[in-house]
């Protein structure tokens, strides 16, 4: 069992080591090219252990020293030699397996560098932004402020205008109700020529007298038209349906 530092314990290096060393004997006596496969499955169970290789070369030396001590300086020669075999296929799984270490650590190192550099364009595009954000609200304040000025200069304006307005109406008004006084008093002294000497004109003075009536008439409307204009300003206008043929018959008499 593994501990809970994640460090092999001695108990299982002393495990493994009965394991090593019988599968080295074995592979020494029978001299079987198929025994190897031993060494790969005691290396991959000694790399999910995470058995060191400085503790594996320890257990094949403690191993081989154990070996040699029961065999005769003659075949000493060749069993190291076949010893050096066996580790051989041993060390070969935590070199496959170093490799692969190297190999995901670049990857992981390009990986972090791609991090690094995806989170150095992120932190740039936060402050072009930010930036961007802080000349969008400068820009508003300023349209903002224009915007007041504009509304306070057509406050005013308008002001000035209704003034105005009001100004014009009351000119109108008093302009129309003086000129009503001297128009009626012209109207009825052309009624009464009419009453009281028109029997004695002849037809043309008759037909001059008509007309000048007529043309007081009109005045006196105009101005009453002119009095009700001038009481309309600043009123909500009212749309309404006019006969455009009575509109053109009323200008063509007044050009005459």
């Amino acid at each position: 069992m593994i501990n809970s530092a994640d460090e092999i314990t001695e108990t299982e290096i002393s495990d493994f080591g009965a394991f090593y060393s019988g599968a080295l004997r074995k592979y020494l006596v029978s001299q079987d090219e198929d025994i190897l496969d031993s060494a790969h499955l005691f290396s991959r169970s000694a790399l999910g252990k995470r058995l060191t290789f400085s503790e594996l070369a320890s257990l094949h030396h403690r191993a081989c020293v154990a070996v040699l001590e029961t065999v005769s300086a003659a075949e000493t020669r060749q069993m190291v030699s076949r010893m050096e075999v066996f580790f051989l296929e041993v060390a070969a799984v935590y070199d496959m397996a170093l490799k692969g270490y190297r190999q995901n650590l670049e990857q992981l190192h390009r990986e972090i560098e791609e991090r690094r550099k995806a989170e150095q364009e992120l932190r740039n595009v936060t402050v072009e932004l930010a930036h961007q954000r802080d000349q969008l609200d400068d820009q508003v304040r300023a349209r903002t402020q224009e915007l007041e000025v504009q509304s306070n200069k057509l406050r005013r304006q308008n002001a000035r205008l209704v003034q105005t307005n009001l100004e014009q109406s009351d000119f109108t008004y008093a302009i129309s109700h003086d000129l009503k006084s001297p128009n009626n008093t012209i109207r009825m002294i052309l009624q009464i020529l009419a009453q009281d000497y028109g029997s004695s004109l002849d037809e043309e003075a008759r037909s001059l007298l008509t007309a000048a009536l007529e043309t007081a008439d009109r005045m006196i409307k105009i101005i009453e038209d002119v009095l009700k204009y001038s009481q309309t300003l600043g009123d909500e206008t009212q749309h309404e349906t006019v006969s455009l043929a009575k509109t053109l018959q009323s200008i063509a008499e007044d050009t005459k």
